[in-house]
């Protein structure tokens, strides 16, 4: 993204990919721009050279295909009033918002959500300045687990099948957890009544839509994904 010429060939590398495979758009996810935490090489500059690829991908693509990108739950990292014009839609990853006894996907607040929720994480990027028909609500269908016994990231098929652990509901958060005969909290996933409850929140507040990370990991009968659509 920082180099002029590497930026204007990715542009057009996207636009080769969406002719080949008949896709709708391209999406990016790019953890985290000015951020290198994850190992990748960041600099004060990403900001400005994520507006330029953006703009450099829209001209390449056009105006009839989708671009879109993923975001973090605090909205941080993204230009996104730079961004506004080139942007159809953002994917954000409402999960992996807490850790430990934490849930990591809570819909609200309560005693053991973690320092975002999927309802604060929606707040935070509507005060970014992205409008709500802009906007999509990202679910695990994965579970965050603590202890080596159940290390995240197990799929939902796994976690139904879990023994020795009971599940609870949690009605402030709705979402579900799972302890252990000691009575300690070792599970934070959703499942198929929190995952409808997030779908109604979606439509009541007027999001363009919901997404899911990922299909992979529903089950065999695809449980999940059939209460989202």
């Amino acid at each position: 993204a920082a180099d002029e010429q590497l930026r204007l060939a990715f542009a057009k590398d996207c636009k080769r990919v969406i002719e080949e495979y008949n896709l709708d758009g391209i999406d990016i996810d790019w953890e985290y721009p000015t951020q290198s935490g994850a190992g990748i090489s960041a600099s004060p500059d990403d900001t400005k050279n994520y507006t330029l690829m953006m703009r450099d991908i829209r001209k390449a693509i056009g105006k009839k295909k989708d671009l879109t990108l993923a975001s973090c739950g605090s909205a941080r990292y993204i230009p996104f009033p730079d961004i506004l014009p080139y942007l159809d839609f953002v994917n954000i990853m409402a999960y992996d918002l807490g850790s430990g006894e934490k849930h990591h996907s809570a819909l609200y607040p309560c005693s053991i959500s973690g320092n975002y929720t999927a309802d604060k994480a929606v707040k935070a990027h509507l005060d970014a300045g992205l409008p709500l028909n802009k906007l999509v609500l990202g679910m695990p269908f994965y579970s965050r687990g603590i202890g080596h016994e159940w290390i995240a990231s197990n799929q939902f098929q796994s976690v139904k099948e879990k023994e020795g652990l009971e599940e609870f509901w949690d009605t402030e958060g709705c979402v579900p957890y799972m302890k252990n005969k000691e009575g300690k909290i070792v599970m934070t996933y959703d499942n198929p009544l929190s995952i409808s409850i997030k779908c109604k929140y979606i439509k009541k507040k007027g999001l363009l839509g919901g997404m899911y990370w990922h299909y992979g990991y529903d089950d065999e009968q695809h449980t999940l994904s059939r209460v989202v659509a």
